[in-house]
C-alpha cells in the first residue's frame, strides 16, 4: 500500500498560496474599486468644472471657444455661434477649419498651440464686416482658450484717428503754406502795392480759416468733457434774434435768403443758449455755402409728439445716399456730391476733366506719390484757370522711347515773358494767369524739381487755340509705379 503522507507538504504549500494569491487578489480588486471610483468621481469633477466653464463663457459678451491642441473645436459659447454663424445644434468637436475658412490663420493657429505656453501673436479674424482680436491661452495640459474680441469700434476708431491725423495735417498745412508764400512775397516784392494787398487780404483769409478750424477742435473737446444739466433750458426767440443779426452778413455776402418760420407757441429750448447758437451756426453756415446763388434756407421750428424740432433746409444739390451715414464724422468730406470745388480751386466752375490714356501703358518711370502729387499740381492749376465751362484734359502717349504725359486747358495761357520763370519757387504771373485765383507759386515749382529727380523734362507751351499745354516728358528707364496705382491715381 503506498503511503501519501509525503503529499502532505506540497499540497499544504500550495494550499497555503492560493489562499495568498486569493487575498492578493481581494486587495487588488477592492484597489481596482477604489481607483474605479477615484476615477469616475474625478471625471464627475472634470465635467462639473467643465460644465461650469462653458457656463462661464456662455455669460461673457464675447466669442470663446476651447481647443484641443490639434487645433479641433472642443466647446464653444454662444456668441461663437451666432459671430461664426454656426447651427444651434452643430456637432463638435470640428476642426478649426469648419469654423473659418482662412489658409493662412489656420496655419498660424497651429503653430500657436505647437508653442504653448510661449505667447504667440495671431491676425486677426475678419468676416461678416466684423474684426475680431484673437488670443489664445492654455487651458490645462491638453487644451487651449481660444478668446475673439468684437474691435470692429476700435479699428474704425484707429482709421478715423488716421484719417483725422492725416485730414488735420492738410487742413494746418494749406493755409501755413499760402501765409509762409504770400510773407515771402511781400519779404522779395515788398514795393509791388498790388501784390502787398493780395497778401495781406489772403494772409487774413488763410489765418481765419486757422482759427476756424482749431475753434472747431476746441468745440470738439468742449463737447467730449461737458455734461449739460438736467435743466439746461434758453429763451429759443432770443436765440434765434441774435442768430439773425450773426448770419445776416454771411449769407448776404453769397446772394442766398435767410428765413426763419418759427412757432410762436415755443419759447424755451431745452438746450444751453451757447449750445443751441453753436448749432445753428454750422447748419446755417453749411446750408448757405451749399446753396446756389439766389437760393434760400430756412429754419424752422415744431412740436411732435411730445419732443421739439429745429429744421434746416436748403437749395442745394443735396448729399449722396453713400455719404448720407457718414457726414456726421469728423472731418469726412462728400465733395463731389455737395457741390465741390468751394475751397477756390474752381470746380465750382463745371470744369470738365477729361483723360486719354494710351492704354499700352501701364508703367510709369516714376513714383506713385511723385506722380500723384505732380498730378494734382498740374490740373489743380488747369481748372483755376480755365474759364467756367472749360476743359481740362490729360493725355499719355509713348516718343522715341520715352512716355509724355500732357495737361491742357482753355485757359489764357501765360505771357511769353513769365514762361521762364513759371517754375521758379514763388513767382507769380498774376497779370497773365487771372490774378487773384489763390495760386502760391509753389505748384509748378514743385512739378519742375519732382520732374528733374527722375531725369525728366517738362514743357510749358501756349496753344494757339488759347490755353496751356504742360508736357512732361520721362525716360522709360527707372523707378516706376505699379500699373494698379498708375491706374487707380490718374483718374482719382
Amino acid at each position: 500500500m503506498i503511503s501519501w503522507w509525503w503529499l502532505a507538504p506540497p499540497l499544504m504549500l500550495w494550499w497555503a498560496h492560493a489562499l495568498w494569491q486569493r487575498r492578493k487578489m481581494k486587495g487588488l480588486r477592492s484597489k481596482l474599486w477604489r481607483l474605479r471610483s477615484e476615477y469616475e468621481e474625478l471625471s464627475r469633477r472634470l465635467r462639473r468644472r467643465s460644465d461650469r466653464m462653458d457656463a462661464l463663457f456662455a455669460t461673457m459678451n464675447e466669442a470663446v471657444l476651447r481647443l484641443d491642441m490639434q487645433g479641433n473645436v472642443v466647446a464653444l459659447n454662444n456668441r461663437a455661434r451666432r459671430v461664426f454663424q454656426l447651427p444651434k445644434k452643430f456637432p463638435l468637436p470640428q476642426p478649426m477649419t469648419a469654423l473659418y475658412r482662412q489658409p493662412r490663420w489656420n496655419k498660424g493657429i497651429r503653430k500657436a498651440l505647437s508653442q504653448l505656453p510661449d505667447p504667440c501673436e495671431l491676425p486677426d479674424i475678419c468676416m461678416q464686416g466684423s474684426t475680431l482680436a484673437v488670443r489664445l491661452a492654455p487651458l490645462g495640459a491638453e487644451q487651449a482658450l481660444l478668446l475673439c474680441l468684437d474691435v470692429s469700434k476700435q479699428r474704425q476708431l484707429e482709421a478715423q484717428r488716421e484719417r483725422l491725423v492725416r485730414d488735420l495735417m492738410h487742413d494746418l498745412k494749406t493755409p501755413l503754406t499760402s501765409i509762409l508764400g504770400y510773407a515771402r512775397s511781400i519779404e522779395t516784392f515788398g514795393k509791388d502795392k498790388k501784390l502787398r494787398k493780395e497778401a495781406a487780404e489772403t494772409i487774413v483769409q488763410e489765418a481765419k480759416r486757422l482759427n476756424q478750424l482749431l475753434e472747431s477742435m476746441l468745440t470738439f473737446d468742449q463737447l467730449a468733457g461737458k455734461q449739460p444739466g438736467a435743466d439746461s433750458h434758453c429763451n429759443l426767440p432770443r436765440v434765434v434774434h441774435e442768430f439773425r443779426a450773426l448770419i445776416k452778413p454771411i449769407s448776404e455776402a453769397a446772394g442766398v435768403r435767410f428765413e426763419t418760420d418759427m412757432d410762436v407757441d415755443i419759447q424755451s429750448f431745452p438746450m444751453d443758449a451757447d449750445d443751441l447758437q453753436r448749432v445753428l451756426t454750422n447748419l446755417v453756415d453749411n446750408a448757405i455755402r451749399y446753396s446756389p446763388k439766389n437760393g434760400q434756407v430756412r429754419l424752422t421750428t415744431a412740436r411732435q409728439n411730445g419732443h421739439l424740432e429745429l429744421r434746416v433746409t436748403d437749395e442745394g444739390q443735396g448729399i449722396a445716399p453713400k455719404h448720407l451715414p457718414h457726414v456726421t464724422e469728423r472731418f469726412y468730406r462728400a465733395d463731389e456730391s455737395r457741390a465741390a470745388g468751394r475751397g477756390g480751386h474752381g470746380v465750382g466752375k463745371n470744369v470738365r476733366f477729361e483723360t486719354d490714356m494710351d492704354v499700352d501703358i501701364q508703367s510709369f518711370p516714376m513714383d506713385a506719390d511723385d506722380l500723384q502729387r505732380v498730378l494734382t499740381n498740374l490740373v489743380d492749376n488747369a481748372i483755376r484757370y480755365s474759364p467756367k465751362n472749360g476743359q481740362v484734359r490729360l493725355t499719355t502717349a509713348r516718343q522715341n522711347g520715352h512716355l509724355e504725359l500732357r495737361v491742357t486747358d482753355e485757359g489764357q495761357g501765360i505771357a511769353p515773358k513769365h514762361l521762364p520763370h513759371v517754375t521758379e519757387r514763388f513767382y507769380r504771373a498774376d497779370e497773365s494767369r487771372a490774378a487773384g485765383r489763390g495760386g502760391h507759386g509753389v505748384g509748378l515749382a514743385i512739378v519742375a524739381e519732382t520732374t528733374a529727380r527722375y531725369g525728366g523734362e517738362l514743357t510749358l507751351v501756349n496753344r494757339r487755340e488759347g490755353g496751356l499745354e504742360v508736357r512732361i516728358r520721362v525716360s522709360v528707364r527707372g523707378a516706376s509705379c505699379t500699373d494698379s496705382r498708375w491706374n487707380d491715381n490718374y483718374g482719382q
